[in-house]
């Protein structure tokens, strides 16, 4: 029996099932992606709009449907999206894809670089939804190895630590730290001498700090603690052992306990 494909017929096969040889699977291309989409391309020739050279192998797409998208990046069902391709050989103009994108540039036009694209499926938002979860228990898993110690508790007090302001000089992203007193009432990793723990925090809003956890006295949760070998000059006045909550992820809500102790016994994944 003898098979006819013709050649548009068989770009089509290889664009749907091939997905660019050599690119890793759509889910480790989905918790990586900061923007990912449901796209058409459009072929920038008949755009009056887009009156400026393409950066090499790029593309014009239309956004079809949003699936995921970080909250720094505008774009709306109907956008355009220069499109630069991962591989040499793009998918013909009309193609829908799910695309998998970092962002690159912005200006009258957004413009991001793919990672990889796919054929549209019925479960894409779920697959996405999942890699995205999976994704943030790297990160958080991230900051639990390199904890030295992790505990549920409540906040007994906080105050301003003013000594802070005499050993360091004062800048426009000063941190103006403070010192929660938290009473320990589990220790998931490591241990204190003391079951209450000074947690030193950063409480200015300053752009360079405003992702840092704050708190506030009868706060409960789990820290995900370091001490602050990097500026522990600052914290040299203080007779107790000092740790810092830093990152966003170093304060879990007390719901999150099950999942922090999980990820805690199970190893990071090669990356």
């Amino acid at each position: 029996m003898k098979f006819a494909v013709t050649v548009p017929k068989l770009l089509l096969v290889f664009f749907l099932f091939g997905n660019l040889w050599g690119q890793t699977n759509t889910h480790n291309l989905a918790k990586r992606a900061a923007f990912i989409f449901n796209g058409e391309i459009v072929d920038a020739r008949n755009l009056k709009q887009i009156n400026f050279p393409l950066p090499v192998r790029s593309r014009v797409v239309r956004v079809v449907k949003v699936l995921y998208v970080k909250p720094t990046i505008a774009v709306r069902v109907g956008d355009l999206v220069v499109v630069q391709m991962a591989g040499e050989t793009a998918p013909a103009t009309g193609t829908r894809a799910i695309f998998y994108t970092n962002g690159w540039g912005y200006g009258k036009y957004l413009i991001v670089r793919e990672l990889g694209h796919a054929a549209p499926s019925d479960t894409q938002q779920s697959d996405i939804a999942r890699a995205k979860a999976e994704a943030e228990d790297d990160r958080v898993r991230e900051r639990l190895d390199g904890a030295e110690l992790v505990i549920a508790g409540k906040v007994n007090s906080t105050h301003a630590y003013e000594e802070a302001r005499k050993s360091t000089p004062i800048s426009e992203h000063d941190a103006d730290w403070w010192i929660a007193e938290v009473q320990v009432t589990r220790f998931l990793k490591g241990k204190a001498v003391k079951d209450v723990v000074l947690v030193a925090f950063p409480n200015s809003r300053d752009v360079m700090w405003a992702d840092s956890p704050k708190f506030k006295s009868g706060e409960e949760g789990i820290w995900i603690l370091r001490r602050p070998r990097n500026i522990a000059r600052i914290f040299q006045g203080i007779d107790a052992p000092v740790y810092t909550a830093i990152n966003r992820r170093d304060f879990q809500e007390p719901k999150q306990a099950d999942r922090i102790v999980r990820l805690l016994k199970t190893p990071t994944p090669d990356k």
